[in-house]
């Protein structure tokens, strides 16, 4: 039986305010433990901006234990995350603390020295790893290569870790997990990300106002075929590509060259712009090699707006082709193709804006804390011998 006064550590690279999807999915389960009754504390590398008005806003009742160590983007921060001299601040707050419960943000490698440095102040210390991803060899399609062989020869690593139980966000991501254990047994529970319903309020929009692309500008998201599909369609309809990233510049460039006036880059937007960008398009499109889940999709279908993404892992976990949404496979043309039958289509934007709609109730946050909840009591029932 859990006892509502226990006390779970969520050890993460960067602060859950901190990023993108990962970060945003480890303060939903902070904020679902809370709202379950535990205490929660996050310890991860130190912010750069303050969090105060985070705070405020979502009455976090929760405690930050920082690092020492500023967080940065990029390779460089696995080096401070793994330093000794983290690590000695991470065991000084097990210590002072006192966990029941530790939770590990593999987003995307976890936090290894808790896992393999043995200390006896640990071992009733209940471990778990909540993986957002398995990238195996396919990081090399889009990644750094040297970034890419890190994650993949840090992947190998997951059968070493034996004592620690694992939540997974999607069936793709456990059945990715699964393949690279081979003949390990281990329970893996699937926790979907969540959204929050009441901030998406639907509008199913059957005009032809504008597409809408919202994602992060990174190698992982195919937005040249996008764009290139766009000049397939040469449609006057204009196409609004939300987000800021590495490859910005790059993709200016390549609007120029098509010559697309049609498009529009918005850079990043604040929380009520998106929702309003949500609700005033009539499709989404989300052009990305591979998800862990697709929050973005998440939150378009439960803004009234029928989807188009790739078929490919994480995605698949929430499309399903010709029901809430379209599947395309990565080229200019089958793209360009599927998005010119939902143009053409009133009949099949509804359908799919109105199964979309449902697909995202079933994620409001809500159901994720009871989720998490009984999650949470397997996992613990399992340690004491009683499940």
């Amino acid at each position: 039986m859990v006892i509502l006064t226990m006390k779970v550590l969520i050890v993460s690279r960067y602060p859950p305010f901190f990023i993108g999807g990962a970060e945003k999915l480890i303060r939903d389960l902070g904020l679902a433990l809370a709202k379950i009754g535990y205490e929660v504390i996050y310890f991860s590398l130190k912010p750069k901006s303050s969090i105060n008005e985070l705070k405020k806003s979502e009455k976090l009742h929760m405690k930050y234990r920082f690092a020492s160590v500023k967080a940065r983007k990029g390779m460089i921060s696995y080096a401070s995350y793994f330093s000794e001299k983290v690590y000695k601040e991470y065991r000084k707050i097990i210590e002072v603390e006192s966990p029941d419960l530790v939770i590990d943000n593999a987003a995307p490698i976890p936090y290894y020295p808790m896992h393999f440095f043995d200390t006896s102040m640990q071992k009733e210390i209940i471990k778990i790893i909540y993986v957002h991803a398995i990238f195996e060899d396919y990081g090399f399609k889009f990644m750094n290569p040297i970034f890419a062989t890190l994650i993949y020869l840090h992947e190998k690593l997951y059968r070493l870790l034996k004592d620690a139980k694992i939540i997974v966000n999607g069936k793709s991501t456990r059945d990715r997990l699964k393949k690279l254990l081979r003949n390990i047994d281990k329970n893996i529970y699937i926790l979907n990300p969540s959204i929050n319903i009441k901030y998406f309020k639907p509008k199913i929009v059957l005009e032809e106002t504008y597409a809408l692309c919202l994602t992060r500008l990174d190698y992982r998201k195919d937005l040249e075929t996008l764009l290139k599909a766009w000049k397939i369609l040469d449609t006057d309809i204009v196409l609004k590509i939300a987000g800021d990233g590495p490859k910005k510049e790059m993709l200016l460039k390549l609007k120029e060259k098509l010559n697309l006036s049609n498009v529009e880059f918005l850079g990043k937007v604040n929380e009520t712009e998106k929702i309003k960008l949500y609700r005033d398009a009539f499709i989404y499109i989300l052009p990305t090699w591979f998800e862990g889940y697709g929050i973005t999709i998440l939150e378009a279908m439960a803004s009234g707006t029928p989807v188009i993404s790739y078929n490919t892992w994480g995605v698949r976990d929430i499309v399903i082709d010709g029901e809430n949404g379209l599947l395309a496979r990565p080229n200019p043309q089958e793209l360009a193709k599927k998005i010119s039958v939902l143009i053409d289509n009133k009949s099949l934007r509804l359908k799919l804006a109105k199964n979309g709609i449902k697909t995202a109730e079933r994620h409001d946050f809500k159901i994720f804390i009871h989720k998490v909840k009984r999650i949470i009591d397997n996992i613990i029932s399992e340690k004491d011998g009683s499940g």
